[in-house]
């Protein structure tokens, strides 16, 4: 338990495991952007960028990899694959816990405080990620239309838990992950 740093050193170290691919946005939640989103390749990055003003460009092959706004002149570090999607206004932005395909709280991270995600649809996305980590945060944002929309998905061996303590779920939680990241890397 510890920052992706520690967290990936470790796998590397006791698991062999060196490449640890971050989840963030699942193809099967992809209606729930609400928003164009696409996975692209280096050698398909430039040809989507140039058809765009700006796009927001994350890398797909590295937990707390590259993430940036670009636009056709933008210095894109290397990546092997990257998620691709259409620039969106965000008001507030929430990590959602989830356990067990169970939705256990929501914690704002940025934006207002007062602005409320959408329950009913975060629950939708947890039931439609039937592929899910047995614990896992979905962070979501609220856009400028009201929608609730996802940001992205993070196993739960390494986040951040911006006050999340349920002291009945939480070591399990983070056994789960654990485990579940060994099997799913190998």
């Amino acid at each position: 338990i510890g920052s992706v740093e520690f967290v990936t050193n470790h796998m590397k170290k006791f698991h062999n495991i060196s490449d640890i691919s971050p989840l963030n946005i699942p193809d099967i939640l992809f209606p729930f952007a609400k928003r164009e989103i696409m996975r692209v390749s280096r050698d398909n990055l430039w040809p989507v960028i140039y058809s765009h003003d700006k796009l927001f460009v994350k890398a797909d092959d590295q937990i707390k990899g590259y993430a940036d706004i670009c636009t056709p002149k933008s210095n894109i570090p290397f990546s092997n694959r990257y998620l691709v999607s259409e620039v969106i206004d965000i008001n507030t932005e929430w990590r959602c816990f989830v356990r067990n395909g169970k939705l256990l709280d929501m914690k704002c991270y940025s934006g207002e405080f007062n602005i409320f995600p959408d329950v009913a649809e975060i629950n939708k996305m947890i039931s439609a990620y039937t592929e899910a980590p047995p614990a896992y945060t979905i962070d979501v944002g609220v856009n400028t239309k009201g929608e609730t929309v996802i940001i992205e998905c993070h196993n739960f061996f390494s986040c951040g838990l911006y006050g999340f303590s349920d002291y009945r779920y939480l070591l399990d939680m983070f056994l789960k992950a654990y485990h579940w990241q060994i099997n799913h890397s190998k």
